[in-house]
């Protein structure tokens, strides 16, 4: 494009240069023809007569048409010699020569800048082909490189999608172990709160049983108590009177005289102490064992609770983790999302880059196909032809050929 602007430019700059020369030809003969007339005026002016200054000779008459002071046509005769008109002529043709010339030379001219410009547009044409097929070459490259891209990132996505769909069959499946997991922890609950209200209620009327039979046993152990104490005042009363009565058998003994029913009944007497002795003995060694039964039970009891506890809080554990799990892969799969969401606007931007590129190409392989037109230059109108001027140069031989000329039509 720039040699195209310098070539405009230089046939622009040709153009004014031309205009110029025949420019100053022109005023050149204006100056001549402007400066006789005013010689002529100023031999008038100064009372000289023509015939005077001018040698003898043939002479030439004429009517000539002029402003006078007033600005007004004012028309008048006169007459010109033969010599003054032959040397006219000659500086006629002397600027004609000089025309000529300057026309040759820029013909000349005209002629190698016609050369160097035909040299210029051939270049230009070989540039702009080359670069044409250089761009075409990187559209070509480019536009398979956006191909390659477009179907690697196609792939891309449907690996997404596969991943995707896998992700989602794997939260669906989570979900439902979920769901599961959360009923058979509902159950668990359930069971677990039955449990409890049962461990509660056994444990309340196991204690209320104990409580009821403490009382009991310890009403017994005060009844007993009481009995035993009341035995063993018999007891002591007893020995006392065994005392007495050992006494007294001795004494007997001693006395020989002895007496079978008093002696029986103190035999009696010994055996009922020596079986009451043995009926408390046995209750307390039952008393004992009945709390240790019930003791093993409430421990048993206490470790089933225990271990229901344990169950509940490992259920909870589990089912946390299977949450937190399901928040990460709702995570992932919003990540996923989010990345699909910005490979289809890439996809999209390298679409419209691509169809762009193809446009490109459609358009550039549409001017390639197009014959070529010639450069729009002013080379074909520019044949540096004189044309005539619009205001004419009018000399004194021009005008008396007018007059001659009007008068032989008359």
């Amino acid at each position: 494009m720039s040699k195209i602007l310098l070539l405009y430019y230089i046939i622009i700059i040709i153009d004014i240069i031309i205009i110029l020369s025949l420019l100053e030809g022109t005023k050149l003969v204006t100056r001549l023809s402007e400066s006789n007339k005013s010689a002529l005026l100023i031999d008038e002016a100064n009372g000289v007569p023509q015939s005077s200054l001018q040698p003898h000779g043939p002479k030439v008459y004429g009517v000539v048409q002029r402003t006078g002071s007033d600005r007004q046509q004012e028309v008048m005769a006169r007459e010109w010699s033969v010599s003054h008109l032959q040397n006219e002529m000659r500086y006629i043709r002397e600027v004609r020569d000089s025309l000529e010339k300057v026309r040759e030379r820029m013909y000349s001219q005209f002629g190698g800048m016609q050369q160097s410009m035909q040299k210029l547009t051939q270049e230009i044409k070989v540039k702009i082909r080359t670069e044409g097929m250089d761009s075409f070459d990187q559209m070509n490259s480019s536009l398979i490189s956006a191909n390659l891209g477009l179907v690697d990132l196609r792939e891309e996505v449907k690996t997404l999608r596969s991943t995707f769909e896998k992700n989602q069959e794997k939260l669906r499946d989570k979900e439902n172990e979920l769901a599961q997991a959360q009923a058979e922890n509902q159950m668990l609950r359930l069971q677990v709160e039955s449990s409890q209200e049962a461990g509660t209620r056994a444990l309340h009327e196991l204690s209320a049983k104990l409580q009821r039979e403490y009382e009991e046993k310890l009403l017994e152990q005060q009844r007993k108590h009481r009995e035993e104490i009341e035995n063993l005042q018999e007891k002591s009363q007893l020995q006392k009177k065994l005392h007495t009565c050992e006494q007294r058998i001795r004494l007997l003994e001693l006395s020989d005289t002895t007496d079978s029913n008093v002696v029986q009944k103190y035999v009696f007497l010994l055996y009922l102490a020596n079986y009451a002795l043995f009926y408390t003995s046995y209750c307390y060694l039952f008393i004992l064992f009945r709390s240790k039964q019930l003791e093993s039970e409430a421990a048993d009891l206490k470790e089933r609770i225990k271990h229901l506890n344990d169950m509940v809080f490992c259920q909870q554990r589990k089912v946390k983790g299977m949450i937190e799990e399901v928040e990460s892969l709702r995570v992932q799969v919003a990540q996923k999302d989010m990345f699909i969401s910005e490979l289809l606007d890439r996809i999209a931007i390298v679409e419209c880059e691509n169809n762009e590129l193809e446009d490109k190409l459609k358009y550039f392989m549409s001017t390639q196909s197009r014959p070529r037109e010639a450069l729009d230059t002013r080379e074909v109108g520019v044949d540096c032809d004189l044309l005539p001027s619009r205001r004419g140069v009018y000399t004194p031989f021009m005008k008396l050929m007018e007059m001659t000329a009007k008068i032989n039509i008359e």
